[in-house]
This record gives C-alpha cells, sequence and structure tokens, in this order.
C-alpha cells in the first residue's frame, strides 16, 4: 500500500508540475495526543508544493472541530519553495486544548492560482485526556473479629482500576489483588488492614487512591456473674460479680417476672450491689467489644421469700351424717404446708393429720368436726381460717295414696305424700311407664291433677339438708282412652241379587259391642250379635247402611260412621250398527250403540277380523268416529255397569274397495333414452314429478329422465276412489358419442356438431390447430356449426374438450364445407 501510495504521489506531482501551480497540506504534525494539553497548544502543520515553483504568498487555515476558522499568510521568500519541497509552518494563534476530550483538526491552504484544490487540505484528530485521580474508598471503619464481611466502593477517580492493594502491616508493604472494578467484597479479617486503589487514565501517569483501614475488634464475651442466693423478704442484701468478659460494660439488667421483661441499672463496673429486695430477681450484664454484637452474661438469680401466711380453706359446709366424703382446698397461702389439724369440740381441742398437701380429705363424719392448715415460709409458722362442717339425718321419700282409674280428658283427683323426712324439692310425672319423667314444680305435700289424656304415674322427690334426695312410692292414674268407634270399610257397590262381602272396623279405640244395619237410609236400625271387628254381607237386594258400636273402659260407648253399599243392575251391551265399504286412506264415518245399560263403554277395534282386539281411544262414549281407515276394520262395544261383570256388543266391519290403480313395473334404460310408462285401473291421471315427461295427466306419457327417478301416479278409480302407485325409473350412464365431422352445407347431415344423447347439456371446448379457443358452451345444445364470430371457420382440423359429469372426453374434429 505505501509503493502504490508512492507511485501515485510521484505521478500526480510530475503531471501538476507540467501544469501549474498547486499546494496543499499533507500533515499535522503538532499538536498530538497526550495527557492534560494546554490552552495555548502550538498547531504546525506541513505543506507540499504539487506544482511548479512558488514564488507567491498565499492564505493557511486550520478550525477545531468546525469550529471558528484561524487564517494567515503565508509569505514566501523567493526560491524557498521550489516544486516537491515541502514546508513546515506553525500557526502564530494556538490552540485551547485544555478541556478533556477528542479533537478533529482540519487544515486547509487557500490560493487563487492553485490548479488542483482537492489536495489542498488534511484533517487529524486527536485526545487531550484527563489527569489520572485516585479517588476514594468508602467502606466500613472497623469489623468484629470471628466472623465478618463487608464491600469497599470506589468513588471520585478519573481512569480506569489497574488493581486494588492491601497492607497488614500498616503500609510497610502492598500486596495487588486482581480487582479491576470499583468494588471490593472483604471477608473474616483477623487484623487491622489498609486497602488502596490503583487508577491509570489513557495516557496520563497512574496514581494512586486515598489509603482506607479497617480495624478488627475481638469478639465480645459476655461472662459469668455470681452471688445467686435465697433470701428472706423482710431483710436482704448482697453483691454480683461479673468475671470473664472482653468487652466494655454497657449497663447491668434486671427482671421480676422470670426473664419475660427487662430493665436496666446504671452501673458500669463489674460488681453490683443489691438489699431489701421484696420478689425474685434475676440479674444480667449487657457487654459490647468495638463494633462486635452485644452479648449478655449468664443469668444470675435472688430468690426472695415471702412471709408466711395460712391462707383460706374452701369454707364451711354441710354433709349428710354416717354417709358422706369430701375434700378441703387451701388457697391464698404463702408457704410450705407443714400438716393439717382437726377437733370435734368447736377448737378446744386440735388433732394433728400428717398431710402437707392444699387438699385435705374426710369422710363418713358422724358429727360437726373443724380442720385448719399450718404454713410456714420464714418464720413464724401461720394458720389458715377454720373450715365447719355440719351433718345431717338421711333424707325419707314416703308414700302417695290417691291411685285411681278415670276417663281421658274428664277426669280431676289429689295425691297426698306422707311419712316422709325431709323437704319436697318437686314431683315427678311419667307417661311411659317409668322410662322418662318429667318435672312437676311442686313443693307442697300434695298434688291436684285433671284432665289427663293418657295413663301417668306419680312421685316426689324429697331431701334432707345436704342428704342425698329420695324418691317417695309410686302413685298411678290409669286413664283409659276417650272410645273411638273408628271408621268402617267395605266395597262401595255390589251387583243386585248374587252378592257377598264383608265389612271391617279400622282406627277404632275399645271394643265391640254389637254391629247394626239399615235399609231405610239410617232412620231405623237393627241390632247385630256380633262383637267381633268385621261383618260378613250376602245377596243384598236394597242399598243398605252398616255400622259398629264400641266402647273403651269406663268411658261412654260411641257408633261409628255407617258404610254404605250400594247396588248395581246387570251390565247390558245394546245393539250396534255402522257397517260399510269406504275408500282407503280417504273415508269417515260413524259407529253407534243402542239400547245399552251402562256406567263404562270401552270401545275396541280388530284389523285381522277378531283375531286381537285394542283398545280405541275413544272411551265411555255410545259412539266412535273413524277417519281415513286404510285397512280393513272391525269394531264392537265393551260395556259395564257398576261392578256387575262386564257384556260385549256385537261387531261392526268397515270394509275397504280393491285397490285397481298400477303404475307398471319399473324401468331401466341408458341415458339419454326415452321409454312410454303405462298406468291402469283409473279414470283419471296424475303423474309426480313433472320431470322429462312429455304430459303428466295421461295414462302413459313419454319419459327421458336423465337421473334415476321415482314416479308417483295417482288416479281416481270406478269406485270414486284416489289411490296411488309408483315405479323405479333407472338411468344408466353410459358413454357419450361425439361427432367427429361437420358439414355445414344445408343439406340435412352433419350441419352441426352432434354429441349424443341429445339434451345431455355437457361442457365444451374447441379449439384451432394453434390452440385458440375457437368455441365454448356450458350446456352444449348439439347448435354449433363450425362458424367463429359469425363466419364459417375454414375447412380442416380442430380438437375438442368435452366434460360431462366426473368424465372427460378429449379428440379430433374435422370441418368440412366450409371456407377454403
Amino acid at each position: 500500500m505505501k509503493i502504490f501510495y508512492t507511485i501515485t504521489f510521484v505521478f500526480a506531482f510530475s503531471i501538476l508540475k507540467l501544469i501549474g501551480q498547486d499546494v496543499g497540506v499533507i500533515n499535522i504534525s503538532s499538536p498530538v495526543t497526550g495527557c492534560a494539553l494546554s490552552s495555548n497548544q502550538s498547531v504546525t502543520v506541513q505543506i507540499f508544493n504539487f506544482g511548479i515553483s512558488l514564488n507567491t504568498n498565499f492564505d493557511v487555515s486550520y478550525r477545531i472541530n468546525g469550529g471558528v476558522v484561524v487564517t494567515e499568510t503565508l509569505i514566501i521568500a523567493p526560491g524557498i519553495f521550489s516544486s516537491g519541497s515541502t514546508y513546515s509552518y506553525t500557526f502564530s494563534t494556538t490552540a485551547d486544548l485544555s478541556a478533556s476530550g477528542s479533537y478533529l483538526i482540519q487544515a486547509f491552504t487557500s490560493f487563487t492560482s492553485d490548479v488542483n484544490p482537492s489536495n489542498d487540505s488534511f484533517s487529524k484528530t486527536i485526545n487531550s485526556d484527563a489527569v489520572s485521580v485516585g479517588g476514594s474508598i468508602i467502606g466500613p471503619d472497623s469489623v468484629c473479629g470471628n466472623n465478618n464481611g463487608g464491600t469497599l466502593n470506589l468513588s471520585g477517580h478519573t481512569g480506569n482500576v489497574l488493581n486494588w492493594e492491601f497492607s497488614d502491616d500498616l503500609g510497610a508493604n502492598w500486596l495487588p489483588i486482581s480487582n479491576t472494578t470499583t468494588v471490593l467484597n472483604f471477608t473474616n479479617l483477623v487484623s487491622t488492614r489498609l486497602y488502596r486503589v490503583h487508577v491509570k487514565n489513557a495516557s496520563c501517569m497512574d496514581v494512586f487512591s486515598n489509603e482506607f483501614s479497617i480495624y478488627v475488634d475481638t469478639p465480645t464475651v459476655g461472662g459469668s456473674v455470681s452471688g445467686s442466693d435465697i433470701v428472706c423478704i423482710t431483710s436482704n442484701n448482697g453483691n454480683l460479680v461479673l468475671s470473664g468478659f472482653t468487652g466494655e460494660i454497657k449497663q447491668w439488667e434486671y427482671s421480676e417476672d422470670s426473664g419475660l421483661n427487662w430493665f436496666p441499672i446504671v452501673n458500669n463496673s463489674p460488681t453490683l450491689a443489691y438489699n431489701n429486695l421484696t420478689q425474685t430477681t434475676i440479674f444480667r450484664v449487657l457487654v459490647k467489644s468495638g463494633v462486635c454484637l452485644f452479648e449478655y452474661s449468664s443469668n444470675a438469680t435472688i430468690t426472695v421469700l415471702p412471709a408466711s401466711s395460712g391462707g383460706s380453706t374452701s369454707g364451711d359446709f354441710a354433709v349428710c351424717g354416717g354417709l358422706n366424703n369430701g375434700s378441703i382446698q387451701l388457697t391464698g397461702y404463702t408457704g410450705n404446708i407443714t400438716h393439717w389439724e382437726y377437733s370435734e369440740d368447736q377448737g378446744n381441742n386440735w388433732i394433728i393429720v400428717a398431710n402437707t398437701t392444699n387438699s385435705m380429705n374426710f369422710n363418713n363424719l358422724i358429727m360437726e368436726t373443724w380442720y385448719r392448715a399450718s404454713v410456714l415460709s420464714c418464720n413464724p409458722s401461720a394458720y389458715s381460717s377454720i373450715s365447719i362442717i355440719n351433718t345431717d339425718n338421711p333424707s325419707e321419700g314416703g308414700v302417695i295414696s290417691g291411685s285411681n282409674i278415670v276417663c281421658a280428658d274428664l277426669n280431676s283427683g289429689t295425691l297426698v305424700l306422707s311419712a316422709h323426712i325431709g323437704n319436697v324439692l318437686y314431683w315427678e310425672e311419667s307417661t311411659n311407664n317409668g322410662t322418662t319423667w318429667t318435672n312437676i314444680p311442686n313443693t307442697d305435700a300434695f298434688y291436684l291433677y285433671s284432665n289427663l289424656n293418657q295413663s301417668t304415674l306419680y312421685r316426689a322427690i324429697v331431701q334432707n339438708g345436704t342428704c342425698n334426695a329420695e324418691y317417695s312410692q309410686i302413685a298411678q292414674i290409669t286413664v283409659d282412652s276417650i272410645t273411638n268407634p273408628g271408621i268402617v270399610s267395605a266395597i262401595s257397590s255390589v251387583c243386585i241379587s248374587e252378592n257377598n262381602g264383608t265389612i271391617e272396623l279400622e282406627n277404632f279405640v275399645g271394643s265391640v259391642i254389637q254391629w247394626q244395619s239399615s235399609i231405610d237410609n239410617g232412620n231405623t236400625w237393627i241390632n247385630i250379635a256380633n262383637t267381633s271387628t268385621s261383618h260378613g254381607f250376602t245377596n243384598l237386594i236394597t242399598p243398605t247402611y252398616f255400622r259398629a258400636e264400641v266402647q273403651n273402659g269406663i268411658c261412654p260407648s260411641a257408633f261409628s260412621p255407617p258404610a254404605i253399599i250400594s247396588i248395581d243392575n246387570i251390565s247390558v251391551a245394546g245393539n250396534i250398527n255402522g257397517s260399510a265399504v269406504v275408500c282407503s286412506n280417504d273415508n269417515s264415518g260413524l259407529v253407534e250403540l243402542n239400547n245399552f245399560s251402562a256406567t263404562q263403554i270401552t270401545w275396541q277395534y280388530s284389523i285381522d277380523e277378531g283375531a286381537s282386539w285394542l283398545n280405541s281411544a275413544n272411551l265411555n262414549a255410545p259412539k266412535i268416529i273413524y277417519v281415513n281407515l286404510s285397512t280393513k276394520t272391525s269394531y264392537r262395544a265393551f260395556v259395564q255397569n257398576g261392578v256387575c261383570a262386564a257384556d260385549t256388543s256385537g261387531n261392526v266391519i268397515i270394509d275397504l274397495h280393491t285397490r285397481t290403480v298400477n303404475a307398471g313395473v319399473d324401468v331401466s334404460i341408458q341415458r339419454g333414452e326415452s321409454v312410454n310408462l303405462s298406468a291402469t285401473g283409473g279414470l283419471s291421471y296424475t303423474w309426480y314429478p313433472n320431470v322429462n315427461l312429455n304430459n303428466n295427466t295421461i295414462p302413459n306419457p313419454v319419459a327421458s329422465p336423465f337421473t334415476t327417478t321415482i314416479y308417483i301416479v295417482t288416479a281416481i278409480d270406478y269406485n270414486g276412489c284416489t289411490d296411488s302407485d309408483s315405479l323405479v325409473f333407472t338411468v344408466k350412464e353410459g358413454e357419450l358419442k361425439i361427432a367427429n365431422l361437420v358439414t355445414p352445407n344445408g343439406d340435412g347431415y352433419n350441419d352441426s356438431w352432434i354429441i349424443e344423447p341429445a339434451g345431455l347439456q355437457p361442457d365444451v371446448f374447441v379449439f384451432n390447430s394453434s390452440g385458440m379457443e375457437i368455441f365454448n358452451s356450458s350446456k352444449y345444445d348439439n347448435s354449433w356449426n363450425g362458424s367463429f364470430n359469425g363466419s364459417t371457420l375454414p375447412d380442416g382440423t380442430y380438437y375438442y374438450i368435452v366434460k360431462f359429469e366426473s368424465k372427460v372426453y378429449k379428440g379430433a374434429l374435422t370441418l368440412l364445407g366450409g371456407k377454403l
């Protein structure tokens, strides 16, 4: 590249030398990139004479970063600036490059006779680098020696971090750390360490940051407090001493709630004096070494015993004499229970019981007894309050008089309690023979009852003092339920003369005394000696009432509501008429029943000449209407009067005229063929669908379908009935016959292009030998005569494509008799 440049330069110089004057700046030798350039930096350029020798002055200029142009005139002495020589020029106007950053310097010549201005200028970029600044390290001043770590950050620096350094001998020696970031993490320092950062900015000299010291403090040790003791609340004092600790004593602390809450004591010495404590107190010391965590010493406890207090026993109460037990509880005492004592002479003499618990048990006391406890905390001991236990005589329930038998609801009486010991707490009653009892709030020795509706047991509950309550003997009031005559169930109707049945009495309360019957609507009754719950009857001929008389216990008797048995006459089917002969599917008529006796009529029909019968939806009417029967049908009536046996009428037959219409046999053809249909048996005809038929109202139309079709013929026959029949007209798909010759000369032969079968209307396309389409039709009707745009085409060979359904036909077509 250098050789190419030299050859080019020499060649250009040789050519221009022959042409004329040409000078230009080829280099800027000053200023150059450096550290902290000045505000009056000299600018020196090299100017080359590309042309002939120059004896004329010209302008030289420069500008910084596209700013103000500095222009000075270069004065040339004769013979100084010869062709091919270089002249170095320093501007008298200096450049201010004191601000750090990049500078684009552009220098150029300005000469009127310059034949090649393109080589007048030269540009150069230089940098004025800022002076390196080491910056400041920020981080923790101190750490704790047992487990530490932290981060140092460098800030306020100028330049790149070359590395970090540390010293463990106060800066006498420094060791490098391979880290070029502004952040340094440290862990587990064991002694004081200094850190600094090595920084250098571009071309400027490298510098160091400030030196940063991290001091390592000895870990805190809380130590142990000695002097724990047990003292009495009335008078106490002593000293607590802290030993084995490392660090500074910050304060003592105490707690009066077993360490749940602590309170400070202003004391920084290792000794603490206490006196006259009123409750058990825990002491500890808070110690801290430098920046290390606070630590607490072990605890010392001064246990303060309260003054003796006997407390309170659970009070006076009574028990039942002879069979009793219980417990007296001591509460509110201070100290330890040394023993219990009791007295049977109202406290004149006391007997010691070896029991040091706060509970004193007793049993089977027969007289009034006093109890107390002896308690010792600090001398002297103290007695508790006294509990007095009184004894009561056992309770006696007594006897109740007044048991009785009564009728439900309308009754009353008095029950009387006697021979009992104690007070009546309440009475109880039971209506389930003593399985469960219900309280009666009555404390009297008698009880009034009234309007009971069920048998009830009664008893009284009696208690004397604290003795267990006792029940009296039981009294019983037996309650007979009110007579309920129940309900008589029986069939509601029977058939006259030949009948029998049983009447049942249900849901009654009591016993049957007798039955009664009535044949005059209950005006008079006839007694029947029958005490059972059922009564039989036979051959009733008149509507009859039956009832039962019932009585329960001592309650009045009562009659049941009567059961009424009605008498039904014998069923009679009567006469049936309405037989007829009708047209199939187009008919209606009426079948009627006369002279019958029945409450229920069921019509039945049969379509198999009586072999089986089905019920009709037309029920319980003397007439039935039929519509549009398609099958010969028989009708009859099934009648019943009340509960009497059913009777069946005679049969009526609805017959159908014989069908005569016939559409003919099924037909099969090739597509495009035609066939005459032939229907018979009618007077007038209609074919459906009316598609590809020449006439759909005659018996023998011509059919030419393109697809398989079902034809239905409907006709009116000689009986005036309308009837229908159908046939299947199957169309088979055959091959198209495509003519290959057209002679449009008007002789009646091949005048047009014929595709058979006719009427299929396929899609056709005709092309000449060049591939040009000359004819197309989406529904071709055999009408094309070899013309194109109204004129007959020239004789020759043409090509066709015929598409019909899923098939495609291709071939050649000859046209003759057209144009030559």
